[in-house]
């Protein structure tokens, strides 16, 4: 079995132990705690679960917003999906970041 990293339990790690610690600082939003982070991270793992992504797959990204893209990675990585920069339009940016069910958005496999 090949061993696999999962990079996004440090920050759940962090989080129990560093709530409030800042985590991720943008240049023009807000400061993420550890916390937040994990709860943004496990948020977004969860919608793209129901989206139909599984352990295995692997998802193109396309992003101009780098913020955006580090998040949709850690909640790939943490739910065994790998994260692949395409140039594709941002489906699963926008969906996985949308307000709508995800039964609602609809989308297409390749």
């Amino acid at each position: 079995m090949k061993p696999t990293l999962n990079c996004p339990e440090p920050i759940r790690r962090n989080a129990r132990i560093q709530p409030d610690v800042p985590a991720v600082e943008r240049s023009n939003g807000p400061v993420l705690t550890y916390a937040e982070l994990d709860r943004t991270v496990d948020a977004l793992a969860h919608r793209l679960r129901d989206l139909g992504l599984r352990p295995g797959h692997t998802a193109l990204l396309a992003t101009l917003d780098d913020h955006r893209y580090l998040l949709l990675l850690l909640a790939l990585a943490r739910i065994g999906v790998t994260g692949a920069p395409g140039g594709v339009p941002p489906v699963v940016a926008d969906i996985a970041f949308s307000d709508q069910p995800p039964d609602s958005v609809g989308h297409s496999r390749v």
